[in-house]
């Protein structure tokens, strides 16, 4: 009797004291946990305190900046133990947690082992890592930089892209918010940027053939998807990634996109991409957008410019160009300057208030394909802009593609011979231009035509000074 009730006390000792004693499968040295459970012999696995992820102190969390070595020494004798492993949900929730070294003795991080460290900015895989759990690194939302060791066989973060990728599929299997996924990347991931609330836009690269299940859920923040595939890729149950946001495609693959539109990919958030294209360029999109600003996706700083063509002039025979710089509404018709940048894509956002209320002589075609009458009497009353800028009448009856827009003129003008509108040149209101571009060519009759800058003719040269267009030119009277 007396040796049973020695056992009882002495487990009710074990159960009381704050550190764990020899014999345990757990220990603590360096303020690391550690445990030797289901481990090779000789090896241990960085775990957390107590028996419960779901129920650590905050006083037994792991903060700041925590540095896992090699091999840690413990016990009585003492004896080298080397670290393979984080075990699943090792530091599960440890919100303060700021950075992680890993060394290069681990082969396993396990599921959600940093699962909710919101604080973790920055993570290495070293080279030595060859298995990661699901979910090993969710709801990090805080997580600027993912970085994976040259020489590791099986994940690689290719071209600096701060993603994991599996070599053998190229499956990206993790992301943060400045992923920038590779263009042979064929797969996103389950779970892949699971949790990750700060991210705000991505672009899914031509070669992503689909997009697994949970891939983006908990992405509260993602509000811009860019697709670059002419197709839309086989995208899993529960992906929430367009839950929120508006879904951007190049105006070529549009319809492509809009004839499966279902699923997760509605009509509704569809909105047009434009690529870099020639000099001059129509465009026009059956639902209101806003041209505040047409800027490049990798660069902001490269921008195309929208005009509408604000005047006419038939008997001068100039159009002029206004700059837009609002909403619009829907089919409204606008010319595009610039050319953009190789390998560059420039999104048409959807407008969010009041559209302007314009002038414009530039009719849409939207996303229909509409008829154009033939000339009537040797007369024409529309003219279709080529990529060069010049603009032609039309010589028979025709239909103008999707997305375009054509020039359209009330009162019919006679047409020459040749194909191009002769007569016709175009001036820039804005004075942010270097140059009036004399888009078509001027005939002797137009000689000493004076306009104000916002295109109104004058009778003759004027007398006040000032800058003026005369004959296509910019021309300041003094």
């Amino acid at each position: 009797m007396k040796r049973l009730s020695y056992f009882i006390l002495l487990a009710l000792l074990m159960s009381l004291t704050s550190t764990p004693v020899l014999g345990q499968t757990k220990f603590q040295e360096g303020g690391i946990w550690y445990t030797t459970e289901y481990m090779p012999d000789g090896e241990v696995k960085v775990t957390h305190y107590g028996n419960s992820a779901y129920s650590v102190p905050a006083e037994y969390k792991y903060s700041g900046d925590v540095v896992i070595p090699a091999t840690v020494t413990h016990g009585e004798p003492e004896r080298e133990y080397t670290v393979t492993s984080f075990a699943p949900y090792a530091f599960w929730q440890n919100t303060s947690l700021t950075s992680i070294t890993i060394p290069n003795s681990v082969t396993t991080i396990g599921d959600q082992a940093f699962n909710g460290c919101s604080g973790l900015e920055s993570i290495t895989i070293p080279n030595s890592v060859t298995n990661i759990g699901d979910q090993a690194f969710n709801w990090c939302s805080g997580l600027k930089s993912i970085t994976v060791a040259s020489g590791n066989p099986i994940y690689d973060s290719r071209n600096n892209c701060n993603a994991i990728i599996e070599k053998s599929t190229n499956k990206l299997i993790m992301g943060c918010k400045n992923t920038v996924i590779p263009n042979d990347v064929t797969v996103i991931g389950r779970t892949s940027f699971y949790g990750t609330t700060s991210l705000t836009s991505i672009t899914i690269p031509s070669s992503v053939t689909s997009i697994d299940a949970l891939a983006f859920v908990g992405c509260s923040g993602l509000t811009s998807v860019y697709f670059l595939r002419d197709t839309p890729p086989t995208i899993g149950d529960n992906s929430n990634l367009t839950n929120q946001a508006t879904v951007y495609v190049p105006l070529q693959y549009l319809d492509s996109y809009r004839s499966s539109a279902s699923g997760p990919i509605t009509d509704a958030k569809l909105y047009p991409l434009l690529l870099p294209g020639t000099a001059y360029r129509t465009f026009s999109f059956d639902k209101a957008v806003d041209l505040s600003s047409i800027a490049g996706l990798n660069n902001p700083g490269n921008t195309l410019t929208a005009y509408i063509v604000s005047a006419v002039d038939t008997e001068g025979k100039t159009v002029t160009l206004s700059k837009v710089t609002g909403e619009v509404a829907a089919n409204a018709g606008i010319i595009i300057k610039g050319t953009g940048a190789e390998g560059e894509y420039y999104p048409i956002r959807p407008a969010t208030g009041e559209t302007l209320s314009l002038t414009n002589y530039m009719i849409g075609s939207g996303a229909t394909e509409p008829s154009i009458a033939a000339p009537v009497d040797g007369k024409q009353r529309y003219f279709i802009m080529d990529g060069s800028g010049d603009f032609y009448y039309c010589t028979g009856e025709g239909t103008l593609p999707k997305y375009k827009a054509y020039l359209d003129i009330e009162t019919p003008i006679a047409v020459g011979g040749g194909s191009s509108a002769k007569g016709f040149s175009i001036v820039f209101e804005d004075e942010e231009s270097t140059g009036i571009s004399g888009i078509a060519e001027t005939t002797g009759a137009q000689a000493d035509v004076w306009y104000t800058l916002g295109g109104q003719r004058l009778q003759g040269k004027p007398s006040t000074k000032g800058l003026y267009i005369v004959n296509g030119k910019k021309v300041i009277v003094k």
